[in-house]
């Protein structure tokens, strides 16, 4: 499936998007001008993204591909100079540098600032947020500093999330975490 020529053009409600798997082509223009949006998650399908597809977007701060890279035209992100470009390790065809952007690696975060970090119902928990189908490994220690890390949960990320819980972590008189791609 493709997204066509200016089909998003200039909209100004909208703020963050994810393009589906099942997208493989984003056309010229398709998104060019908006102006609100700061973040876009590309689906692994996506294999071409055309001339100014997400050109003059002057908010858009954090572009996610969480597959190989595709094919674009090097002005694809003409005039985004707040743009940064983040690929899931592992994934093939990415340079060090991308012509006028930075590229970073993505890698799997825990969100802290939801209503469900922190202890609920007896449990320590946080969601885990990274592309949609990869495994994390959720490792923990007694202490930061020459740690043991030991795994306490593997999680598939359905949707690009997944909710940890630990129900031992009282067991422990400190108890410190981190998260490990599969």
């Amino acid at each position: 499936r493709t997204i066509p020529f200016e089909t998003f053009g200039d909209c100004t409600g909208l703020t963050n998007l994810t393009i589906p798997k099942s997208v493989t082509n984003i056309m010229y223009s398709a998104f060019s001008g908006c102006s609100a949006l700061t973040e876009v998650v590309i689906s692994t399908g996506v294999k071409w993204i055309e001339y100014n597809a997400f050109g003059d977007c002057t908010n858009l701060s954090r572009v996610y591909f969480e597959g190989d890279a595709p094919n674009f035209a090097e002005s694809a992100f003409m005039g985004d100079r707040l743009a940064v470009l983040y690929n899931v390790p592992g994934t093939h065809g990415w340079d060090a540098t991308w012509p006028g952007l930075t590229l970073h690696r993505w890698t799997p975060e825990p969100s802290t600032g939801d209503e469900r970090f922190g202890v609920r119902t007896n449990r320590f928990g946080f969601t885990v947020n990274w592309a949609s189908d990869k495994v994390v490994v959720i490792e923990a220690a007694t202490k930061s500093v020459n740690a043991t890390w030991r795994p306490v949960s593997t999680n598939k990320l359905t949707g690009g999330t997944a909710y940890f819980s630990d129900p031992d972590w009282t067991n422990y008189p400190s108890r410190v975490y981190r998260i490990r791609a599969q």
